[in-house]
């Protein structure tokens, strides 16, 4: 039988006065949540010592004009506790009360499975640095799938790592790519790419992988 690991999960769904309109980014959301909590590091991955180098347990997404953060196990139990009903708020230059906190806690698992599991990516997923993109670009494209599905069995293997979780098989992915997205992180232009993966792992929902997770991109949706 598989060996299943149980996560604690929580999320938070987020509403503010007045409404936040159009097209807000999840790093906007990060930086005004995060400055109310200077010294909760899960929140922002800083600690006095300088960046911290681990899977983020807090992860912020945007959708639907609401917020969502996404704890994960010590992260969860952060976000249960954390006081936001009532702050104020600057996003995108707008200042805004968080009028309505509505947290979903719980379990889920992950683990192996014996038959291929499908995600799509709710936001670009973005699997390179500018050395490896180069590499990238100078493949033929026949060869640029399979490029794809090796980065993302690592991500994938990072992100299990991350969770404190071996993997017990040997793990297979496949991508299949959609419309690539020009994204910008920290000042400098990626690829990102929208479209389906499957794995022969079960991962919770709204988990994500690849670089700047915690920042909304690689956002993955089960299908």
């Amino acid at each position: 039988m598989p060996v299943l690991k149980t996560l604690r999960i929580a999320r938070v769904r987020l509403r503010f006065s007045p409404p936040c309109r159009g097209g807000i980014h999840a790093f906007a959301l990060r930086g005004a949540i995060a400055g109310h909590f200077p010294l909760e590091d899960l929140l922002h991955q800083h600690a006095k010592e300088g960046f911290v180098y681990r899977y983020p347990k807090v992860q912020y997404r945007w959708g639907e004009n609401t917020g969502l953060l996404l704890g994960i196990q010590e992260g969860a139990e952060l976000l249960a506790r954390l006081p936001l009903i009532g702050r104020r708020v600057v996003i995108d230059r707008g200042d805004h009360e968080i009028i309505e906190a509505e947290l979903a806690f719980g379990e889920e698992a992950v683990g192996p499975s014996t038959r291929l599991e499908s995600y799509c990516f709710k936001t670009p997923w973005l699997p390179f640095n500018q050395p490896n993109f180069e590499r990238y670009l100078k493949l033929p494209e026949r060869d640029r799938p399979q490029e794809l599905q090796r980065i993302a069995v690592g991500n994938l293997l990072s992100l299990l790592k991350g969770l404190d979780y071996l993997f017990p098989d040997r793990l297979f992915a496949s991508f299949q790519p959609g419309k690539e997205v020009r994204c910008r992180y920290k000042g400098q232009d990626f690829v990102g790419f929208m479209g389906v993966l499957s794995a022969n792992v079960i991962l919770p929902t709204d988990l994500a992988i690849g670089r700047a997770v915690s920042h909304g991109f690689g956002w993955l949706g089960r299908l």
